[in-house]
């Protein structure tokens, strides 16, 4: 005989909440530019587009979060019509940004400006309620700190010691590069890598100006003129990173002087200022620049003599003419003869590699 069986469903199965379908709800906070606009435009759809309210209910709102600034500007736009307009203006108009000396030099250096001219400048703009030009006394003290100590002036030569300009130089790339250290705090030791080389200049004009010292045995004359510079190319540290790296090379931007003579650009004079630039170099010592409190940073040198020319490269490798090649000494007639080129005519010179030729 059939009985009907009667199956209780467990509380259980019945505790169950469904899961939830679809995207979840995001707070304001949370929510991303385009649902922030359709929750904004809710809102505002809501209250029938009434700005007052609207402004009124976020017064409210941010005196209970204790926001007492943007309460009180929230209010002042209800209050103040003209409050909107004067604001937006204020906030447009930004006020102009005062340039530091090191700046306003580079603006007088890169226009050519005469003392006269950026005074003027400089008071012109005053007028118009713009003053954004240092005092030019603040202007020649930058100046002067682009200067190298130990500078000589003579009669016919201006010069600097090459390690007075270099530890100079390595100051100034410092304080420019100092967001690149400041963020890389393991930088204890860099290298500044420069190319130098003298070239020289004849057929100036000649004034009537009468000299008491005398050049190698010749009386001096301002026909002529060598000039002895040194040019950074870049900074490494340690781990081989580049920390600055010099983008125009060949611009007399970054062209330093080292010495300045009224001589002729001879044979004789190419290898003393060569031999002399050798035994610079040779003494050369680390510079330690003090970053800050914690961390001193250690600069070598690395000294490249690329920045020659043609006749002084035949000097230094003794070419004797300069229509033989400086690298191997090979003349236009053995090229001609020679079908060889794997041959040992062509073998450069170990010290013509040195010039970057």
């Amino acid at each position: 005989m059939a009985s009907k069986i009667t199956i209780p469903v467990s509380d259980f199965e019945n505790s169950k909440t469904p899961q939830q379908v679809g995207r979840r709800n995001l707070s304001y906070q949370n929510a991303g530019e385009i649902l922030k606009r359709k929750l904004a435009s809710n809102l505002a759809s809501e209250s029938d587009h009434d700005t007052s309210l609207l402004i009124h209910a976020a017064t409210v709102s941010a005196r209970k979060e204790c926001k007492r600034d943007v309460a009180f500007v929230l209010k002042e736009t209800l209050k103040t019509p003209e409050f909107p307009s004067e604001s937006r203006m204020q906030i447009q108009c930004q006020k102009p940004t005062p340039l530091s000396p090191d700046e306003a030099l580079a603006y007088l250096l890169e226009n050519t400006l005469t003392k006269q001219q950026y005074i003027s400048t400089r008071l012109l703009n005053k007028s118009h309620n713009s003053d954004i030009y240092p005092p030019y006394n603040e202007v020649i003290e930058a100046k002067l700190q682009c200067r190298p100590e130990g500078i000589e002036v003579m009669e016919n030569t201006a010069q600097v010691l090459l390690q007075n300009l270099l530890d100079h130089t390595a100051q100034r790339l410092i304080k420019l590069q100092s967001d690149v250290f400041k963020e890389f705090p393991d930088i204890f030791k860099i290298k500044l890598i420069c190319s130098y080389g003298f070239d020289g200049t004849t057929g100036h004009s000649a004034y009537k100006q009468k000299y008491e010292t005398e050049a190698l045995g010749t009386p001096i004359s301002d026909q002529s003129l060598f000039v002895t510079s040194v040019i950074p190319i870049q900074i490494i540290d340690s781990f081989d990173r580049h920390i600055w790296i010099n983008r125009a090379p060949q611009s007399i931007r970054f062209c330093r002087p080292l010495k300045i003579e009224l001589i002729k650009e001879t044979a004789v004079h190419i290898m003393m200022e060569k031999n002399q630039l050798d035994n610079q170099i040779n003494n050369l010592t680390p510079f330690t620049y003090k970053y800050d409190e914690n961390r001193d940073i250690e600069v070598s040198y690395e000294m490249h003599m690329t920045l020659i020319d043609g006749k002084v490269l035949n000097v230094l490798t003794d070419t004797k003419s300069t229509q033989c090649c400086p690298i191997c000494g090979v003349s236009p007639t053995q090229m001609l003869k020679i079908s060889n080129f794997s041959s040992e005519t062509f073998v450069p010179k170990v010290k013509a590699l040195q010039f970057g030729s």
